[in-house]
């Protein structure tokens, strides 16, 4: 069995896999960065990929713990109690643990300390394993007439309107990290088959733990934390 190795790393603001959207394309404007490996730094690699407005990403779920083949998952999608063939989700306990995205791409910047990709719609942990890059090249990998099984529709977002703690300026959150917490608690960050309008949540973003509930629509944030 070939071996692959890691070309870089993703770096984005959620610490904790609680918190990202089941789908990259729910948080578009939600920017993160891609750092490449010194080994792969060769800016003639990169040549021509800004031609390109999205990529595909193949990374690692490095934080799912490795385990026994188990040939069915709860999606989300479904409530968290229907099950389903793994390899009919995008669930990240999979057997090689592999998943794939589509983001977009804004920059390529070489440096004399390497290679940065500035992207935004990346929906996984920092700090995520990169093992390859392609093109998104839409009529070959968008099919209009695609049947999407459990999943033929996208999810209606919601409206959430977010109060944010203002005890966040305090402990040295900036105005531009505030817009990207504020972005991601709009997509309601919650498992989709919960709705308990009392319960507070609690999500990690920019190192600093997020307290929050959602009732009629409107996200409150209770309390923020830091280490």
């Amino acid at each position: 069995m070939a071996n692959i190795h890691p070309i870089g790393k993703i770096c984005t603001p959620f610490d904790e896999k609680f918190g990202i959207p089941r789908q990259a394309s729910l948080l578009s404007k939600v920017q993160s960065h891609i750092i490449i490996y010194p080994d792969y730094s060769d800016i003639n690699a990169f040549r021509g990929l800004i031609d390109y407005s999205h990529i595909w990403l193949i990374f690692g779920f490095h934080q799912v713990p490795q385990s026994d083949f188990k040939p069915l998952i709860r999606p989300p999608r479904l409530g968290g109690n229907q099950k389903l063939g793994v390899f009919a989700s995008r669930s990240p306990f999979r057997p090689n643990q592999l998943g794939m995205s589509v983001v977009q791409l804004h920059s390529v910047k070489h440096a004399q300390n390497g290679i940065t990709l500035n992207i935004s719609g990346a929906d996984v942990v920092n700090q995520t394993p990169l093992y390859d890059i392609k093109p998104y090249i839409p009529y070959a990998d968008s099919i209009a007439d695609a049947v999407a099984g459990v999943a033929p529709d996208a999810p209606e977002p919601l409206q959430v309107m977010v109060e944010c703690h203002s005890k966040a300026l305090q402990i040295g959150i900036t105005s531009h990290q505030l817009t990207q917490i504020s972005l991601i608690l709009q997509s309601d960050p919650r498992p989709a088959y919960q709705n308990q309008p009392d319960r507070i949540y609690v999500v990690r973003l920019f190192g600093c733990d997020w307290h929050f509930s959602i009732m009629d629509n409107v996200c409150h944030v209770t309390d923020v934390q830091q280490d």
